[in-house]
């Protein structure tokens, strides 16, 4: 009866010992794949399409409001546009820009557009800056028609939530013809506050 006793909890003892073995070689499958799927999407290609979409933000409007007017952005698309080339993103090519795809990867993305946001938001003119990235138009219709990736180029959308410029005017005595112009990426003086 001892003996029984004392190889039932012998073998209850292996069970539980493979049984930890078994979670710890899955642990470190796991964390395997993590490293390995990190490491893949941070080498991803994604070229960008240019030019990138330039649209206001409107989150500070409440839900339960009647939807506002259209809003006008007085900073154009070309001055964002421009602001995005020197921040790093290589919008509007894919082979021509480095061409191992390093300079098109996820990684390298995030971080041109954190500089560009930081930079944006560093003149003082936006309440908020925010850069999304998105299948672009074709590479929709091609993921519907072609089972895995497509290979087509990514939107860039720029979500801007401008700062009200006549507070702006009172507060930096900027003269409001400078705005007048279309914009900071217009011919007026309001380049100057980049």
């Amino acid at each position: 009866g001892h003996q029984q006793l004392l190889q039932q909890q012998q073998q209850q003892e292996r069970a539980q010992r493979l049984a930890r073995i078994q979670e710890h070689r899955q642990q470190l499958v796991l964390e395997e794949l993590r490293r390995r799927k990190a490491e893949y999407v941070s080498g991803y290609d994604l070229p960008l399409n240019y030019p990138a979409r330039v649209v206001p933000d409107n989150n500070d409007v409440d839900a339960t409001d009647p939807p506002p007017p259209k809003t006008t952005m007085r900073t154009s698309s070309e001055f964002v546009n421009a602001r995005l080339l020197e921040a790093g993103l290589p919008l509007g090519s894919s082979s021509s820009v480095g061409g191992d795809g390093s300079s098109t990867s996820l990684e390298r993305h995030g971080a041109s557009a954190a500089r560009f946001i930081r930079d944006l938001e560093g003149t003082g003119c936006y309440d908020c800056v925010q850069v999304r990235l998105s299948p672009g138009e074709t590479a929709g219709e091609e993921r519907q028609q072609q089972p895995g990736p497509a290979s087509s180029d990514y939107d860039l959308t720029v979500q801007l939530r401008e700062k009200n410029w006549y507070k702006l005017h009172i507060g930096g005595g900027v003269d409001s013809d400078a705005f007048s112009s279309g914009g900071l990426g217009g011919t007026g003086g309001a380049g100057t506050l980049s």
